[in-house]
């Protein structure tokens, strides 16, 4: 397996004047964000009760997510049904899309789950994803792991706390890095943070123009500050001045 490794922190620089808090970055905002997405996506949604249930049935019945989830069981990791939660959106070509994340428990500081696209009463993509964090619950690498042919991949990007410069998953001149941080920014201090953003990384199609690691681990970074400074700055200043995306 290919080891990807990039920069992705940057320390926030002196002339950030917000003081350090610390933010419940999961329950930040609402239930919805009708601007969100930059014209990639839109009408971002909390799924409400009824939607959930609709969609972890269809969900826990696929192959895909029962193999992924045995994994994650023999990495140690245990589902937590309770707190599964799911998000729908409108996509660029006017598609409504839905997806879920199952959470679940960790013994490590890790943020893991797994998460699917739901299309049609079936689960058209599904990942899982682990960010690892270490003690003081800095994030420092994400994992992904995919299923095709019935066989699982892991890719992994280390997270270290300098400059993003080399982030060269993020190469397309129409959507850049920068501009996946000021959407998951918003998205974040929308409706919340946690593995919700990565998941809109999978179902808003922004992995496909991002890379789908690259674009976990800049939500791990959005959320890592935002954690740490909360929502108060503008997206552009707050990926400048923190982030170094932009």
């Amino acid at each position: 397996m290919a080891m990807l490794v990039v920069s992705m922190f940057a320390v926030a620089p002196a002339m950030a004047c917000v003081p350090q808090q610390n933010v419940d970055a999961e329950n930040l905002g609402g239930t919805t964000c009708s601007t969100c997405g930059s014209g990639s996506y839109s009408n971002i949604t909390r799924l409400n009760s009824e939607e959930l249930a609709n969609n972890l049935h269809v969900v826990l019945n696929s192959a895909n997510v029962k193999k992924l989830t045995k994994e994650l069981n023999s990495k140690g990791y245990k589902l937590n049904l309770i707190d599964s939660r799911g998000v729908g959106l409108t996509r660029s070509d006017g598609t409504f899309v839905e997806g879920v994340v199952l959470p679940f428990i960790s013994e490590d500081n890790s943020d893991v789950g797994i998460l699917a696209e739901v299309n049609m009463h079936k689960v058209s993509k599904v990942v899982a994803v682990l960010i690892n964090k270490n003690d003081e619950l800095v994030p420092t690498f994400v994992e992904r792991l995919t299923i095709e042919n019935n066989i699982i991949s892991t890719e992994k990007m280390d997270v270290p706390l300098n400059n993003v410069s080399s982030l060269s998953e993020v190469t397309t001149l129409s959507y850049t890095k920068c501009d996946a941080c000021q959407d998951l920014y918003n998205v974040a201090c929308a409706v919340g943070c946690g593995l919700d953003v990565a998941l809109i990384c999978l179902i808003a199609g922004v992995s496909t123009v991002v890379g789908g690691l690259a674009c976990t681990a800049i939500a791990a970074t959005v959320c890592y500050f935002i954690g740490k400074y909360g929502c108060d700055p503008e997206a552009e200043y707050f990926c400048t001045q923190y982030t170094s995306y932009c």
